[in-house]
């Protein structure tokens, strides 16, 4: 029986070995952007900590200690662009959150078995009932 592999003997060894490496780079970048009055964005998060790609970043959620660090990061970056809702700038911050899975459109999902009981007490075999045309106008008196 073979053992199973441990780390990651077909890629790149991990970035941050323990959550408070990445923690402190979090920390480091919310607190910049707050003196400098750039805006929080999650590419701005992933160049900061030295991620190549958000992929990666978001991948991070996935592993064991980071997962807590990761959602919080990224609900503040969320917390950026709703509070630019009450700003005034308002299109780009609309597009950005829709982008993290926002939306402006009620959904309904039914499931389950629907039932439609139908009842007339009519058989089509039988002959339509004659409408009686009293009052009626021609279409050519309309016209003219």
């Amino acid at each position: 029986m073979a053992t199973p592999k441990t780390g990651n003997p077909n890629g790149r060894p991990p970035k941050f070995k323990t959550p408070q490496q990445l923690a402190k780079l979090i920390d480091n970048y919310f607190a910049q952007m707050a003196i400098s009055d750039e805006p929080i964005t999650i590419t701005g998060l992933c160049l900061y900590t030295g991620f190549c790609s958000r992929q990666t970043f978001y991948e991070y959620e996935e592993r064991p200690g980071f997962t807590d660090l990761i959602k919080t990061a990224r609900l503040k970056v969320e917390n950026a662009y709703e509070r630019k809702l009450s700003s005034g700038q308002v299109i780009g911050a609309i597009f950005a959150l829709k982008n993290m899975k926002w939306t402006d459109k009620t959904e309904i999902e039914m499931k389950g078995d629907m039932a439609i009981n139908w009842a007339e007490d009519r058989s089509y075999n039988e002959e339509p009932e004659k409408i009686e045309q009293t009052n009626v106008i021609p279409l050519k008196e309309i016209n003219n």
